[in-house]
């Protein structure tokens, strides 16, 4: 009964989507009153369980981003600016341009 429910599946022409296989993998086989399994589902249904445990990670864990910076990127732009067309020299490096601004 039970590879014959697995064969069925199989058969189907379409892929598993990730809610069918967690489901599926949850159902009761009725030959031997244990559940299918991750694993197996997953085989037969043509999905890699990676794919599926990285879409459960992706939807559990927020994306953090960074600190906000404390100013503006434009106004930053024009801080960088002034201080280069201030400066004697020529071909000032982003290391002393930075020493600078941080003053």
């Amino acid at each position: 009964m039970e590879n014959e429910l697995l064969m069925e599946l199989r058969q189907t022409a379409r892929r598993f989507l990730g809610r069918e296989v967690v489901t599926m993998s949850r159902t009761i086989s009725p030959s031997t009153n244990r559940v299918y399994g991750l694993k197996r589902v997953c085989e037969v249904g043509g999905v890699a369980s990676s794919t599926l445990y990285a879409a459960q990670l992706s939807k559990a864990t927020p994306i953090l981003r960074g600190l906000k910076p404390i100013i503006e990127d434009e106004k930053l732009l024009n801080m960088i600016q002034k201080d280069l067309n201030n400066t004697p020299f020529s071909g000032e490096g982003p290391k002393k341009v930075h020493a600078r601004l941080k003053r």
